[in-house]
């Protein structure tokens, strides 16, 4: 990310550009699969860490995601 660009992005920003719901979001930080920043009240997930979390993500076909 360029210096004039975004390094983070909101809940509700990560539900859309992912197409997941909020909860899932939620529970996916609260298992440790998702890493998220607090600043005051609003919740902040790196775009690193958004990349971590999609690379994680078991491929379609892979064995291990049973």
């Amino acid at each position: 990310m360029n210096a004039y660009g975004k390094h983070a992005i909101s809940i509700e920003e990560f539900s859309e550009q992912f197409s997941i719901g909020k909860t899932k979001i939620y529970s996916e930080i609260k298992r440790g699969r998702l890493k998220a920043k607090k600043l005051g009240r609003r919740t902040l997930i790196t775009l690193e860490a958004a990349h971590n979390w999609i690379d994680m993500l078991p491929e379609i076909g892979d064995q291990s995601c049973k």
